[in-house]
């Protein structure tokens, strides 16, 4: 039998240790306990454990008007948990239901926020403004558009069901922010994003509020769960205190806040980099660069081929090796850095520095730079 139940709210503007509370309830809740954690975020593209980030968002790219940082920015965060690319932001509410392993429903609780959001849809004459269902990937629509969509993660006795929303998100920033990045990835491993049409709850009743869809979300929740004969309802309205007292949340924090995190857990993919350029001849030069990517985005192996006139052999292997020992140090993969690795480079032969200033050239135009290291 299930023990007891609990309801949590964060007020926190903190992305990151919203998302490690939620993994320290995971790990650190009663056994035998129901769950529910509701926060909201400032803007941010949260992807899923196994995307590639370059593939789902342009965020991580550092954005300059004249050689500024642009200040303004969305936030880019790996969760813990599989599934697609979400957008947060303070018109977004995200929920995440806590469960043994064994009490997880994952259709009733897609149904529970069917619920949610057909109770805000009706107004207080008892008009239906639209109607809400669900499908196959535990997603919630409203009039076929999506409002809330969802992501899971098990541990060895508890489970969690978390999900977002669109309350009254910045829908135009949330569409810029999910372009991928100018970074043309092919044969990436790992979870591609299905895109959907998706739409604000607000587009249906303009009067709704944020507190409004959060009190809602936890009374829906506690009549539901009530009739599977729990009592007493632990009521936590703002959890942020207790969950700054726990060492382990800042720990879970900080790895969450980490470029060993964020990129270092990218499944491998493959690049290709081309550029062509005239040279008086009958054809184009055009050079080729073929780069294979392991697990963390880390530089495995090169392959450079050229035409008009052909590469001498023995300088592309020199040039090949240099950008596999790129991927040896560590460096993240940014332009900038890959460019001045092999700008730093002093080749013998004046035949192959012009070679690899010309891939350093090609690679900083190609390869976006990442704000993060900036």
């Amino acid at each position: 039998p299930l023990l007891a139940m609990s309801v949590f709210r964060s007020l926190s503007s903190n992305v990151f240790r919203n998302l490690a509370a939620e993994e320290w309830m995971l790990w650190n809740g009663p056994e035998r306990s129901l769950l529910l954690y509701v926060n909201s975020n400032p803007a941010a593209v949260v992807i899923g454990r196994n995307q590639n980030p370059w593939r789902e968002s342009h965020v991580l790219e550092r954005l300059s008007e004249n050689g500024c940082p642009d200040r303004s920015r969305v936030e880019l965060v790996r969760r813990m948990s599989g599934g697609g690319t979400v957008y947060h932001d303070r018109g977004n509410l995200n929920f995440c239901f806590i469960a043994p392993k064994c009490a997880l429903d994952k259709a009733a609780n897609a149904e529970l926020v069917r619920d949610v959001v057909g109770s805000l849809l009706v107004s207080p004459s008892g008009r239906t403004y639209a109607l809400a269902s669900t499908n196959s990937r535990y997603d919630v629509l409203v009039n076929g558009k999506k409002v809330s969509g969802s992501a899971f993660r098990v541990s060895r006795e508890r489970a969690y069901h978390h999900g977002t929303l669109l309350v009254s998100s910045e829908l135009e920033t949330l569409r810029r922010s999910l372009v991928p990045s100018s970074m043309a990835v092919t044969n990436a491993k790992g979870t591609q994003s299905v895109r959907s049409s998706v739409a604000n709850l607000k587009e249906f009743n303009a009067t709704l509020s944020m507190d409004e869809v959060a009190r809602k979300f936890a009374q829906t929740y506690v009549e539901q769960q009530s009739q599977s004969g729990i009592g007493e309802v632990d009521f936590q309205w703002d959890v942020d205190s207790l969950v700054r007292q726990e060492s382990d949340v800042r720990v879970l924090e900080e790895t969450l806040r980490s470029p060993q995190w964020i990129y270092g857990e990218t499944p491998s993919f493959h690049l290709v980099l081309e550029s062509a350029s005239p040279n008086g001849l009958e054809q184009d030069h055009h050079v080729r660069i073929e780069l294979d990517f392991a697990r963390g985005a880390q530089l495995q192996s090169a392959k450079l081929t050229s035409s008009y006139p052909p590469t001498n052999p023995h300088d592309a292997a020199i040039l090949e090796d240099h950008l596999v020992q790129f991927g040896s140090s560590q460096h993240p993969l940014s332009g900038d850095l890959l460019g001045r690795w092999l700008r730093s480079y002093r080749p013998l032969t004046a035949s192959a520095k012009d070679l690899f200033d010309e891939v350093a050239n090609i690679v900083e135009s190609k390869i976006p730079v990442l704000r993060r290291y900036n």
